[in-house]
């Protein structure tokens, strides 16, 4: 619920009110609609979101997948993270590890935290890509570092520590270096 109230607050302030008058049978609004249609990032991200939650209009597995991976295209890294987690489930689209992993980066190079956290859990299990230890360290790392104080952060420090529990001093050296190389200037 709180999810779709945050989509409904942003896209309002950066659409302005909806009329449901003008929706869709979806309960898209249609000015949200014509404004995605239009080739609008933050339109097309919002409707990737609306159809990927199913909250209010059920879900909706291939516009979700439509939206999400044009929207990812445009550079949207939420929308790069739920395209795949679509992949990774194979809803919307065949199951597709590798293809997820490339978006799974895209989405944790721009630093989304959810993102990170999950490539981390990839590299840790093989899912993907290549089992590496190194690598999960490092995204692991880098999520601690981007997720807000609380519960979210806390998954993240608990799965690099037992991450950390199998690797040698030198590789955690190793993955603090590329995380590191890897952060976002601010």
């Amino acid at each position: 619920m709180l999810k779709y109230l945050f989509i409904t607050v942003a896209c309002t302030f950066l659409f302005g009110a909806p009329s449901l008058a003008n929706a869709t049978d979806d309960f898209i609004p249609a000015e949200l609609l014509e404004k995605a249609e239009l080739d609008e990032v933050a339109a097309q991200a919002g409707i990737c979101a609306v159809y990927n939650s199913g909250e209010h209009i059920g879900k909706n597995d291939q516009e979700g997948f439509k939206w999400c991976t044009i929207a990812a295209r445009r550079g949207s890294a939420e929308s790069q993270y739920r395209l795949a987690n679509m992949l990774l489930e194979g809803r919307g689209y065949q199951k597709d590890e590798k293809l997820a992993a490339q978006w799974m980066t895209q989405a944790a190079m721009q630093g989304y935290a959810e993102a990170q956290f999950r490539l981390g859990e990839m590299y840790l299990d093989g899912i993907g890509v290549l089992k590496d230890l190194i690598e999960a360290y490092k995204w692991l790392l880098l999520a601690t570092e981007n997720f807000p104080k609380g519960e979210a952060q806390t998954r993240a420090i608990i799965k690099r520590v037992e991450t950390a529990s199998q690797m040698t001093q030198e590789q955690i050296n190793e993955g603090k270096r590329r995380a590191a190389e890897g952060r976002i200037p601010e």
